[in-house]
């Protein structure tokens, strides 16, 4: 388990300092609720989809959230704050991510405890699967536009 958290840890600090944002226009971001689960579903989807068919389950979210959680929290006081999950976001794109943080800090507190980040990447992936079934497939969660082709 150590090990996996530690995985976790080195790719959010690999991806927040190594500049492999891909920042889109600030400007014509769509903020519609299945907009910001795709944004936050597509960086996971792989790590959920342990079994690499192309479906998560709900279910598989309790197996793998946690290393991104605890990679996030950078202070170890098992709270993000805004700043430690913006820091921690691979595709960063500002009005989103805030956007996101703020739906999941459903109590208003200004940070977001395990129980809320859990509870909101669950209401993600019912919100992108839309067909209602329970599993969030590729098509779905739109992988083909989030996945870019690497250029030799």
């Amino acid at each position: 388990m150590r090990l996996l958290i530690n995985t976790f840890t080195l790719l959010f600090l690999v991806y927040s300092t190594a500049g492999c944002s891909t920042k889109s226009s600030e400007a014509t971001v769509n903020t519609e609720p299945r907009s910001l689960a795709l944004h936050l579903i597509q960086p996971m989807f792989d790590t959920f989809d342990c079994e690499h068919v192309g479906i998560v389950q709900a279910g598989e979210v309790d197996e793998h959230y946690h290393g991104y959680f605890k990679a996030a929290d950078v202070d170890n006081s098992r709270d993000l704050t805004e700043q430690e999950y913006l820091r921690s976001i691979y595709d960063k794109n500002e009005t989103l991510d805030k956007a996101i943080f703020s739906q999941m800090d459903s109590n208003k507190d200004g940070s977001v405890n395990n129980k809320e980040f859990r509870n909101y990447v669950i209401q993600a992936i019912a919100t992108a699967d839309s067909d209602h079934d329970g599993d969030l497939t590729e098509q779905e969660a739109e992988m083909q536009h989030w996945r870019k082709p690497i250029s030799p």
